[in-house]
């Protein structure tokens, strides 16, 4: 495939806190080898992280820019970045995650090949772990697993968020046509992006793992952040009611066979479970 020179921006959103984090993220963004990058750090109230920026290195066709705003929540950060871009694809990058080199150039390299789809989304490493070292240093030497799924399914993304917010890249016209975040929302504003976006634009997944992620390996952070999570479920529930989604009966089927599989590993259920699903198929016995 060959080397995207689309122009591309990333929106980095922080609350001026975790600045070794911050500064992680930045790097990762500066050592991508796509080179027309436009990054946008946006502070949600103050102007804390205006130390990490001056100290991040600068390249020819790589910019950083930096916004500090009111405090006004995680969702009206990123919209002020997305606001304020430049680039034909937009993405996003939080504070406390990572891409990898080739993140931004694999995925701007399928949007220019695959005209038909107006985002794309690769595979991502969730690392637990409450240090906040880089997590490209914790990467291996703490437990990883892997986020996001093979093939994309609105279905599925009804059922639960499994596109982590930097593991995506859009086209401009996403934006522009849409919208951006739901500012009443301080949680699962990502989730409800994309299920506006898919409603009736394309979503691919490339089979590469571009991107880390981190989550709380304390319990009692995992507890707070599941409280906050909760809170706004019902808001992004009630927004699906509202959704066209056009679905065959057999894709149905088989997204019920794949959440029991994650949930459920015997053998003999799973054996039935498929069994029954050749009954829907034509000839099927």
């Amino acid at each position: 495939m060959m080397q995207s020179t689309t122009p591309v921006s990333i929106i980095v959103r922080t609350t001026g806190v975790h600045l070794d984090m911050l500064a992680a993220a930045l790097e990762s963004l500066i050592s991508q080898n796509h080179e027309d990058l436009e990054v946008i750090v946006v502070q949600d109230g103050g102007d804390s992280a205006a130390i990490v920026m001056n100290a991040i290195p600068r390249s020819n066709k790589k910019t950083i820019n930096f916004i500090p705003i009111e405090k006004g929540g995680r969702s009206k950060a990123g919209n002020a970045g997305l606001e304020a871009s430049q680039g034909r694809y937009l993405g996003f990058l939080d504070e406390d995650d990572e891409l990898l080199p080739d993140h931004v150039s694999l995925l701007a390299a399928k949007l220019d090949a695959t005209t038909d789809v107006a985002a794309v989304y690769a595979q991502a490493y969730e690392i637990k772990t409450d240090s906040q070292q880089s997590l490209k240093t914790l990467n291996g030497s703490t437990g990883a697993s892997l986020s996001g799924r093979a093939q994309f399914s609105k279905l599925a993304l009804m059922y639960k968020n499994y596109l982590p917010i930097q593991s995506v890249l859009f086209r401009r016209k996403l934006f522009e046509t849409y919208g951006g975040f739901d500012e009443k929302l301080d949680a699962f504003e990502d989730w409800d992006l994309w299920l506006k976006f898919c409603e009736t634009e394309g979503f691919l997944a490339i089979p590469e793992v571009t991107s880390l992620f981190r989550t709380p390996h304390n319990r009692a952070k995992l507890y707070a952040r599941a409280v906050r999570h909760e809170k706004y479920r019902p808001v992004i529930r009630a927004k699906q009611k509202n959704m066209k989604v056009n679905v065959a009966g057999m894709d149905i089927l088989d997204e019920h066979v794949s959440r029991m599989e994650e949930q459920c590993r015997d053998g003999r259920f799973l054996y039935w479970l498929r069994k029954i699903r050749r009954l829907f198929q034509p000839g099927g016995a």
